[in-house]
């Protein structure tokens, strides 16, 4: 893999911009949806098994309160400025054919239209049902997804989520023979080469960034708006150049599976680390929201 990574000259600006401010902890994390104010601390230590927090919906609305807090913002540009003054370039190359198999653009209203928010899904059936992260969806009011391989637009509803492991699971409307994702579900190794598709900065495109797993099982914390906190597990940490719009897209190996879902990034630190739900999670969460 010779790709470049994504130039950037402010880490934090890339990375999280929020509807009213942005939250840093130096080193943290921000979430790679575009409109977040969750912050986040890398740690270590024993990694549990699935936690309580799944939950179902028959529409958009109150069934996805809880979790993570609130949720906002508005499409990133290429160019934002920054918590510091600085200004921030997404520099990043389009997503080849086959890295863009099975994934799609999502875009979110929240509230009665005030806010909008960007992220990405994977595609698993070819009807339509595809695996995003919790907190891109949470609170929307209108969800849709955009194949970008035909240009198709469909509106989506929320089937299920998993908040502890921050998982939702979507219908689309009236989709059939969608391109699906092709997955691997072995544990991901270190060093392994990888690299993250995903729609960054919200600009409406799949683009792509290589990097390798630099801790194939880690933890981190996600602190709340309310002041609690919540805890991720077994997530795999990547080099990969992971950023703002890139939640729930593909962790792809170097053979083009997807090992993971893209969920969270670093910030406050010129050392980047992205961070993805293995695959085998995300799949087997999606399989009991769909069994329910």
């Amino acid at each position: 893999m010779s790709r470049s990574r994504r130039i950037r000259q402010s880490v934090v600006a890339a990375l999280a911009i929020p509807l009213v401010t942005i939250r840093v902890a130096t080193p943290a994390l921000a979430a790679a949806a575009v409109g977040t104010t969750r912050t986040y601390a890398a740690e270590s230590g024993p990694s549990s098994g699935y936690g309580p927090g799944y939950g179902w919906t028959e529409g958009y609305g109150g069934g996805l309160g809880g979790g993570y807090g609130s949720y906002g913002g508005v499409p990133l540009d290429p160019y934002q400025q920054g918590a510091s003054g600085s200004t921030a370039t997404v520099d990043s190359e389009p997503a080849t054919d086959a890295e863009s198999t099975g994934v799609v653009l999502l875009d979110t209203i929240v509230g009665h239209g005030t806010a909008q928010g960007a992220g990405t899904g994977l595609t698993i059936t070819a009807d339509g049902i595809v695996v995003t992260n919790h907190h891109v969806v949470e609170g929307a009011t209108s969800i849709t997804v955009t194949d970008p391989s035909t240009g198709t637009t469909y509106d989506a509803t929320v089937l299920g989520y998993d908040a502890t492991h921050d998982v939702a699971v979507l219908q689309l409307e009236g989709a059939s023979g969608l391109a699906t994702v092709a997955t691997d579900r072995d544990a991901a190794t270190q060093g392994e080469q990888v690299t993250s598709v995903g729609n960054a900065g919200g600009q409406g495109e799949l683009s792509a960034a290589d990097g390798t797993v630099t801790d194939p099982s880690t933890a981190i914390t996600v602190s709340n708006e309310d002041g609690t906190s919540t805890r991720l597990t077994d997530l795999i940490e990547t080099d990969a150049d992971v950023v703002s719009g890139d939640s729930g897209g593909a962790l792809l190996d170097e053979d083009g599976e997807v090992i993971g879902m893209n969920v969270a990034a670093t910030s406050g630190s010129a050392e980047i680390s992205g961070y993805a739900i293995p695959i085998d999670t995300v799949l087997d969460i999606a399989a009991q929201i769909l069994a329910a």
